[in-house]
């Protein structure tokens, strides 16, 4: 009962902390193999603690050659996969190793258990009211330790005659403490938890005050340094740039020269920062998609690819517990949603419901734009209005849910956007000149707001003049002071600073924050901190969102040479291929993976057993040499000692142990009864023991033959007779 007892508490302690850790250790979600390993470690470290010290150093002798065996056998391709691909079992076999220790101290401490129960309620508690992602299998393991828990407490506190033993009562009772948590498990969980409103209402309100008590104390605007991607936004100064790693970006489309990721969109300005809003859903980003597409479609249908090109970008997210998945502006919602983990538009920006760790992948389908090319500036200028039959054609040919995405929804996007993003909220009269003269003779939107990009990108970047002074509080006196005083800063002035401008201008412009990153000519983009960027998306009736870039030093976009300058044609089965550019690859793999399976190597398997024999027999003649070296160097009464213990223990092997209250001469009578073996000859050795506790005779040399004869023959039964007595002799020696 006590090896059960440690099973139930030490493995389901194990699958959590793996479950908890999983995104820290790199560990495949859901994989079988980690789960696996961390239930065989648990396993091998309970048979080592409730066997005898001999056989704790067979039992990690066999294991650790099988392992040396395996490695040995399977070659230098799979140990340098097995360093590569999976080093995180390392760290689950770490994991297990201190959930037996924990299991163990829960077991013999009971403060220990009461504070393992205190810490796992806690944990239930405060991940239903923050809402965190713990799973129900999770859920099952916390709730079946803490049911172990409780029935432990209260069996150490309830006086009870009888046998006392708090781990057997736990063990028997285990199985309905396991079938009441299976049932709980099974019980299908409601779409819309309960929400928690009021808690969250108390949150937020106290968020506020202690945010300004903070702000208030440490002087954020003095002492920030580092800047990355922030889902909040501010103007620091002395910001220094740092090069860790964010994401590892390969793409499948040479023509990407700039890729600007987005992680979140505001149209708020409040005077000392742009309010994001990642809380609420939305589908603005597919809509954006979806008007672009429709406007090519009706200026140049037959050269489209003259115009945008489908691209897939694979991600490898380098940052610990984000919530972002960075994706370019014209994204492929419907589509990339098939290849990854869920996640949802969020105003804009697109957030995973789980969050991703440090070697985290996904797969997103954009589309990048021509966007310097003279024939798309054009389709800009000159869009027309979307007609509901476009409309629905775009979104038929789009392989989207047309519910979501009705004309009527459409319309309702189109209005909204001129409500949130095209606001004036009024500038002095300085600042009115400076926008009349970059007005001056513009002919279309897109050439005046050049002409304003222009007119910042004339000013000085700078990263140490970036803290705002107290007199700004609206973006009329932000202007003021940028504009007429200050007239440097980094990307997000300068961005804040087009919005705003652009919205005086009567043009709807939207801030953005995220990351702006070079390729090189392999295709593949490393992101770092240091590339975090802000800048600001202007749009264009019936086209969509367009992005600028106002920071000097700062490039807009790319262009690749169309069709009419290369007098060459692209054909529609070029979107084909990019749209099954990842399921090809994938399929090369799989090939290749079946192909490998084919060439099977016997010796995997072949040589690791035979190492685990030799060691055995090694161990074997070891035992038998060190034994009768030993038995040679004793004296007459070591021996016969020696060789009753010995005696005693093969009879006990073959089913012939001493019963309780047996004395030794009834227990010599019993044997000589016995039919199935002669015992008769071979039982003298019982009465000289006897003689020899009970009396003051002296072992002489007959005694010692006498055992030695009895010696010989119980072993010639045991290795003549049944394999688990063979098997007993080897296990107990």
């Amino acid at each position: 009962m006590n090896i059960f007892y440690d099973i139930i508490n030490i493995i389901p302690l194990s699958l959590l902390m793996t479950m908890f850790f999983s995104r820290y250790t790199g560990m495949p979600q859901d994989s079988i193999i980690g789960y696996s390993v961390n239930c065989g470690v648990c396993l091998l470290i309970i048979i080592l603690r409730h066997i005898s010290r001999k056989n704790r150093f067979r039992l990690i002798g066999v294991t650790a050659v099988f392992a040396a065996g395996l490695l040995l056998a399977a070659g230098e391709t799979f140990r340098q996969l097995l360093i590569t691909d999976y080093g995180w079992l390392g760290w689950n076999t770490c994991i297990s190793v201190a959930a037996a220790a924990t299991g163990i101290l829960t077991e013999n401490n009971v403060w220990a258990r009461r504070c393992a129960a205190a810490g796992l309620f806690i944990l239930s508690i405060v991940g239903m009211v923050c809402k965190w992602d713990i799973g129900k299998t999770a859920f099952t393991l916390i709730l079946f330790l803490l049911c172990i828990y409780i029935t432990a407490e209260i069996q150490s506190k309830w006086k009870k005659k009888g046998y006392p033993d708090i781990k057997e009562h736990v063990a028997r009772i285990s199985p309905v403490l396991l079938a009441l948590c299976i049932t709980v498990h099974l019980i299908p969980a409601p779409d819309t938890p309960y929400d928690w409103q009021f808690v969250k209402d108390i949150y937020i309100n106290a968020s506020v005050y202690i945010n300004k008590l903070i702000n208030f104390i440490s002087h954020p605007y003095e002492e920030y340094a580092d800047i990355g991607f922030s889902d909040t936004s501010g103007f620091y100064d002395n910001i220094r740039s740092t090069d860790r790693e964010v994401l590892v970006v390969t793409s499948s489309n040479s023509r990407i020269s700039n890729l600007r990721l987005i992680g979140c969109v505001s149209g708020e300005f409040n005077g000392e920062g742009w309010i994001f809003d990642t809380e609420n859903e939305s589908t603005d980003r597919m809509m954006d998609t979806l008007e672009t597409l429709c406007a090519v479609n009706k200026y140049d249908e037959e050269n489209r690819f003259d115009y945008f090109k489908k691209t897939d970008i694979r991600y490898e997210n380098q940052l610990p517990n984000t919530k972002f998945m960075f994706a370019p502006a014209k994204l492929k919602l419907e589509t990339s949603m098939k290849n990854n983990p869920p996640y949802s538009d969020r105003n804009n920006s697109i957030i995973t419901k789980r969050r991703m760790n440090t070697g985290d992948e996904y797969f997103l389908s954009h589309y990048t734009l021509n966007s310097d090319d003279p024939k798309f500036i054009d389709m800009l200028n000159t869009a027309q209005p979307v007609t509901e039959s476009d409309w629905l054609n775009t979104v038929n040919n789009s392989s989207i849910d047309k519910s979501i995405y009705s004309f009527n929804s459409y319309q309702e996007y189109h209005s909204r956007i001129y409500d949130k993003y095209a606001v004036s909220e009024g500038v002095s009269e300085e600042v009115g000149k400076i926008l009349e003269e970059i007005r001056g003779n513009s002919q279309n939107r897109y050439e005046l707001m050049k002409n304003l990009e222009a007119y910042l990108c004339k000013m000085e970047y700078s990263k140490s003049d970036g803290a705002l002074p107290s007199s700004v509080n609206d973006s009329s006196s932000y202007l003021d002071y940028f504009l007429l005083a200050s007239q440097k800063g980094y990307c997000i002035h300068y961005a804040t600073a087009f919005v705003l401008m652009a919205r005086e201008l009567g043009v709807p412009c939207r801030y953005v924050q995220g990351y702006y990153a070079k390729s090189d000519p392999s295709y593949k983009i490393v992101v770092n901190e240091s590339q975090a960027h802000a800048w600001p998306e202007v749009y264009f009736d019936n086209a969509g969102w367009i992005s600028f870039e106002p920071t000097p030093g700062y490039s807009n976009g790319g262009s690749w040479i169309t069709s009419d300058r290369q007098n060459v044609s692209f054909s529609y089965e070029e979107e084909e291929y990019y749209e099954d550019d990842i399921s090809d690859t994938e399929s090369d793999v799989s090939d290749n993976e079946d192909e490998k399976s084919e060439r099977f190597d016997a010796r995997i398997f072949i040589i690791p057993v035979l190492s685990v024999i030799g060691f055995l027999l090694l161990l074997y003649l070891y035992s038998r040499i060190y034994s009768k070296i030993k038995y040679r160097r004793m004296d007459n009464d070591e021996k016969f000692r020696y060789l009753t213990r010995e005696n005693l223990r093969y009879l006990k092997h073959i089913g012939y142990k001493i019963r309780t209250g047996e004395t030794l001469a009834e227990y010599s009578q019993r044997l000589c009864g016995i039919t199935e073996y002669d015992f008769k000859n071979y039982v003298a050795f019982i009465s000289h023991y006897e003689k020899i506790l009970y009396s003051d005779a002296c072992i002489n040399p007959q005694h010692i033959e006498d055992a030695e004869m009895t010696y010989n023959f119980l072993r010639n039964i045991i290795f003549k007779g049944k394999l688990r007595y063979r098997i007993k002799m080897l296990l107990y020696r």
